[in-house]
């Protein structure tokens, strides 16, 4: 999706290259993923979501978002847990993805008009740090 979406922001001609990386992005979800949710999975539906939005298809786009609420929920980004034995780059990666999320839902609410999908109560998860990765990295690696 990653991929798509570049292709799609930069593309100067009219090729479909980035329907062809979306279909086949598509492609590989299926119901059973949503049974064993991740948070790559999350990752993929918000960008799936984003893009469908950005191909002017809002509805394609809320659907996806909500998917990607749900799994993120499900896998309790939304909280943090006390003496939880999770390392620093894991719950910044938890971090990010939960608040990537977030503001795409409330964008896309703003955009579009629709009601509100995301929690407004329970939700624990701080902020993502602001550091470089390079850096942050280092650290993790240091601590351990």
């Amino acid at each position: 999706m990653v991929a798509t979406i570049g292709v799609w922001t930069t593309a100067t001609n009219l090729e479909t290259l980035d329907m062809e990386l979306f279909t086949h992005a598509r492609s590989v979800l299926s119901f059973n993923v949503l049974e064993v949710g991740n948070i790559t999975l999350v990752q993929a539906l918000t960008l799936i979501s984003n893009y469908e939005q950005k191909k002017n298809k809002p509805n394609s786009g809320y659907d996806y978002s909500g998917l990607a609420m749900r799994v993120a929920m499900g896998l309790g980004l939304h909280k943090e847990f006390q003496n939880w034995n999770i390392s620093p780059l894991a719950m910044e990666i938890r971090r990010r993805t939960w608040w990537s999320l977030y503001v795409f839902e409330v964008g896309a609410t703003i955009t579009f008009s629709r009601p509100h999908s995301r929690p407004r109560e329970g939700v624990e998860t701080s902020l993502p740090f602001n550091i470089d990765d390079r850096v942050k990295s280092l650290i993790c690696h240091k601590s351990h």
